[in-house]
């Protein structure tokens, strides 16, 4: 029983060396997890789409899109085509996507989008 004792002591002993080998490999890997270290910024991609209506058409231009951050500062987002206004057919948008911005951003939380139309 004492040698069954001791063989259970080395393999747990063991165990906890290489799991401390698997975290220590896993961290000085470089590998980065959400909400761990800094994160400079992310991805914001906008899509528009439009809902049935009793109209022919339906035209809107479009001359800014901006986000604003937590601290209050308002972000300009360019558009996906890198014009410095975006025009189109709203109701051409039936069971259609248009990418109306897709551009990096600080990363951070932010609270508000603004659109001038």
């Amino acid at each position: 029983m004492v040698n069954g004792g001791k063989r259970v002591g080395f393999y747990a002993a063991g165990g906890v060396m290489v799991a401390v080998l698997i975290i220590a490999g896993v961290f000085l890997s470089g590998v980065q997890f959400p909400g761990i270290g800094g994160v400079e910024s992310g991805i914001l991609v906008v899509l528009l789409k439009d809902a049935p209506a009793n109209l022919s058409s339906l035209y809107v231009t479009i001359d800014s899109f901006s986000v604003q951050s937590t601290e209050e500062a308002w972000v300009n987002i360019p558009f996906s085509n890198g014009e410095s206004e975006v025009y189109f057919d709203l109701l051409a948008l039936y069971d259609v996507t248009m990418e109306l911005a897709d551009a990096k951003i600080p990363a951070g939380d932010y609270t508000k989008m603004r659109m001038t139309i």
